[in-house]
């Protein structure tokens, strides 16, 4: 989104979006546990359906490229070698991948995530979506719930990298002076 649409959205949002309480707590306490204190790069990697060949919206088909993400947060710790890295996703293999490359500074909220198996699933209106919350929709309320939490933990970092994704999106509109770079498009806003 563009600087002038985030400006605008951001003031939507203060005014109508005003997540649960106990939300909130789950998010400060993670925060003051884990992230307080820091210089935070954000990371959110929209893997699964990203991933699946059944995808058809250009913004997010084949936009996993962990390759990218590797380059962009190198950079940023060559500016600032102690961040710490939170990385935000609907995959474990990726969050497990990033954490081999840039070791203990990694964290991750403990979210529902893809394990194994089919990443794309069928939603109820015929949408794709991560085959693991499709199946269930406990799982999915879950899921729902800990994508506000990373929501909120990625719009409190400093720098944010992320392919196509609308939970990125949202984080962007949500912090409209956050720098971010898109994996996906190779184009940045520092």
């Amino acid at each position: 989104p563009s600087d002038e649409l985030r400006r605008e959205a951001k003031a939507v949002l203060d005014r109508f979006i005003r997540p649960r309480a106990y939300i909130l707590q789950k998010v400060n306490d993670f925060y003051a546990s884990h992230m307080a204190g820091h210089y935070l790069i954000g990371v959110h990697a929209r893997g699964t359906d990203a991933i699946s060949k059944q995808e058809l919206r250009k913004f997010r088909q084949g936009s996993l490229v962990l390759s990218r993400y590797h380059r962009e947060i190198a950079q940023i710790l060559d500016i600032q070698p102690r961040a710490k890295i939170f990385v935000a996703s609907d995959d474990q293999s990726s969050v497990d991948h990033l954490a081999k490359t840039f070791g203990r500074r990694v964290i991750a909220y403990d979210s529902v995530r893809h394990q194994d198996g089919e990443a794309a699933g069928q939603g109820p209106a015929g949408w794709i979506m991560p085959a693991y919350i499709a199946r269930d929709r406990d799982v999915a309320a879950r899921n729902g719930e800990d994508a506000i939490v990373e929501y909120l933990l990625l719009s409190r970092c400093d720098y944010l990298v992320h392919n196509g994704s609308s939970l990125a999106r949202t984080v962007l509109l949500n912090t409209p002076r956050l720098p971010h770079t898109n994996t996906h498009r190779r184009t940045s806003a520092k």
